[in-house]
Order: structure tokens, then C-alpha cells, then sequence
């Protein structure tokens, strides 16, 4: 049983600690790591869910993103869509915390597409990879990844 409830601070801290956090780890070793630690908390929180290589349908896997990560769920971002095309998912947010009040001329959201690329990976059983095409922080409306399967890795 942990030791440090936060009874009074509870269990969400402000998107800017997730930033400094996030920006200083990528300015040391780069991305890499960040979309690491993502992908593992994507794939432990399906896990969480009991979701593991579920295999749900593409509205079903909407729903339970939306839920896990949204406003009733850790707050990381808004889930808008996601939608699969012959293997490949396309996932859309808005509100996401690592561009929060951030401004870049290219996108940035490494652990969020971490977070999707896990996730995604742990639902369907399949080692998968992501780029990130759009980016609110370069002033686009939303932030949109691209998932699919890591073919040198299944």
C-alpha cells in the first residue's frame, strides 16, 4: 500500500511539471527516452484496464482511450478520434498536456505518441511504431499521430 496518498493534493499534477520533465530528459538524451517511457505507460495502462490484446473494434478502442486519457481518466489529452486503415491508426487529441502553452516549429509531443503507440500496441498484440504529423504547438488545431505495426520487430 503506498505511503503518500496526497489527500489533499490528490493524484493530478499541472501539465507544466509534465513539460519540464519531459523537456529536459529530451535535451539530455533526446526523445528516445520519452517516447519509451510513453509507449510503457500506453501498454501498462491497457494493462491496467485488462485490455491486453483485447482486440476491441476501432470505436470500442475510441472509447476506452477516451476514457482512460481524458477528462475522467489521467487528463494526458482529448481523445477526438482514432481511426484504422489497412493496419494503420490514425489518432487525433486536442488539449494535450506536452503542448500546453507551448509554441515549436516542429512537433513535439514525444511521450504523448508514446503514450498511443503503446497503448494501440498492448490493445492489438502487436509491436508498433508512430509519427507525429501534426502538432498543436506549431499552431495546427490538433495533434495527429500515425501508428503502425513495426514490421522488423512482429
Amino acid at each position: 500500500m503506498p505511503t503518500n496518498t496526497r489527500p489533499t493534493l490528490g493524484k493530478f499534477v499541472a501539465a507544466e511539471c509534465l513539460q519540464q520533465m519531459r523537456l529536459h530528459v529530451e535535451d539530455l538524451a533526446g526523445p528516445g527516452p520519452v517516447l519509451g517511457a510513453g509507449r510503457m505507460r500506453g501498454a501498462g495502462l491497457v494493462e491496467l484496464l485488462g485490455k491486453t490484446g483485447a482486440s476491441p473494434s476501432i470505436d470500442d478502442a475510441t472509447d476506452i482511450l477516451q476514457k482512460a486519457l481524458g477528462l475522467d481518466g489521467t487528463r494526458l489529452a482529448i481523445v477526438d478520434d482514432i481511426t484504422e486503415d489497412n493496419g494503420t491508426y490514425t489518432v487525433r487529441i486536442h488539449e494535450g498536456a506536452c503542448s500546453f502553452d507551448r509554441k515549436s516549429d516542429e512537433p513535439m509531443c514525444a511521450y504523448t505518441l508514446g503514450v498511443f503507440v503503446g497503448a494501440i500496441g498492448s490493445l492489438y498484440g502487436a509491436t508498433m511504431t508512430g509519427k507525429e504529423l501534426e502538432c498543436e504547438a506549431m499552431g495546427d488545431s490538433q495533434c495527429v499521430y500515425r501508428i503502425k505495426r513495426h514490421i522488423a520487430l512482429d
